[in-house]
């Protein structure tokens, strides 16, 4: 899971601030009636003056979100933002030292096709092993010359990435 904490929860209700000391996610209580860990937004005192009836306007439509659920759409762009980033910084770094961007459509679409397995795998879907990932991969590098590494982790922020690749130095 890629969340570290949580600052509110929102519900139909009321919104509750974690005042907890801990900020890690494995230690937060979700006991929101326990006045040491959690504050309410809306307090007895001003539902009291409202008789309870909280009008919480939005500009959102509704979103029926379920555990697991995909978003192709949103999942898209994810990937075109990451892969362009990665993209352009490759070739800026290789850029300063006189060198080009060595791309093969073919070798990318394959390590997509990998990688596609190891998400399946991570949302429970389809079985893919750590075997069958070496397995793929050195069919894939005996085929051909290639320089890197994989990353397989959820996407939060893409600089930790960005440096990660950087300090590996495969742009050289």
């Amino acid at each position: 899971c890629t969340l570290k904490e949580i600052f509110y929860v929102v519900s139909d209700k009321n919104i509750w601030g974690n005042i907890q000391h801990s900020q890690d996610l494995r230690h937060t209580k979700f006991d929101f009636t326990n006045a040491r860990d959690w504050k309410p937004l809306f307090t007895e005192k001003f539902l009291a003056a409202n008789e309870g009836k909280i009008l919480m306007d939005t500009v959102q439509e509704p979103i029926d979100w379920k555990l697991n659920q995909r978003h192709a759409d949103a999942e898209s762009e994810v990937k075109t933002f990451v892969q362009n980033l990665i993209r352009g910084r490759l070739e800026h770094w290789r850029g300063r030292e006189g060198k080009s961007l060595n791309d093969n459509m073919s070798l990318n679409k394959k390590m997509e096709e990998i990688l596609k397995r190891m998400e399946l795998d991570a949302h429970q879907e389809a079985p893919f092993t750590e075997d069958d990932l070496h397995n793929e991969l050195d069919r894939f590098l005996k085929a051909n010359d290639i320089t890197g590494f994989y990353i397989n982790r959820p996407f939060t922020e893409i600089e930790p990435i960005i440096q990660e690749i950087y300090n590996a130095d495969i742009h050289h």
